[in-house]
């Protein structure tokens, strides 16, 4: 599979590194917000064994992620809306989906909300190389303790070669710009 077909940078290698580091084990609810065709929640299933639930604003990509995994809960919806209940989930991951959103703080405070304490929140995604402190700070103010934080800016490049010009249009000017994974526990 291409870093392409999993839709963000870094890929499943990525997502595989945020699940070890936050250390996911056997029976954990895991809302992966922005699932798109649920790539990462089926290697999340089968490697890690947790509880997978996706939901994404695109019908299509649940369809696809529906096929993919039949057993998982996944429905259509907004990260700034969560139709879910107060402590709901053990793990929540975002993957290259909060800079898309005209109001990020919404959907980490969403977030916050439907993570039980203790919680973990697992983000990979794109920012201006002088943004990575008001990430971490977004992340702090809304609930969490940042435990862990790395760039990946390698992985962002290699992605935008991969994508060519479409790469370049959804990663912005690579030069200005870094890929990181954050996470972080729910106070």
């Amino acid at each position: 599979m291409s870093t392409y077909e999993s839709m963000h940078p870094g890929g499943l290698r990525l997502t595989d590194r945020a699940a070890r580091i936050a250390a996911l084990s056997f029976g954990m609810k895991l809302l992966d917000i922005g699932c798109g065709t649920g790539v990462s929640l089926e290697l999340l299933e089968h490697k890690f064994g947790i509880i997978p639930y996706g939901i994404d604003l695109s019908e299509r990509f649940i369809q696809m992620a529906k096929r993919r995994l039949p057993e998982a809960v996944l429905i259509v919806g907004d990260a700034t809306y969560l139709p879910y209940e107060d402590m709901s989930f053990d793990v929540a991951v975002c993957e290259c989906m909060l800079s898309l959103l005209t109001n990020p703080t919404s959907a980490i405070l969403e977030v916050c909300r439907i993570l039980r304490t203790d919680g973990t929140l697992i983000v990979s995604d794109i920012c201006g190389r002088d943004d990575a402190d008001t990430v971490k700070r977004m992340c702090s103010e809304a609930g969490f303790d940042v435990t862990h934080f790395e760039e990946h800016r390698a992985a962002l490049i290699t992605y935008a070669v991969e994508m060519h010009d479409a790469g370049a249009a959804l990663c912005g000017d690579v030069n200005n710009a870094t890929y990181y994974l954050l996470i972080g526990e729910k106070r």
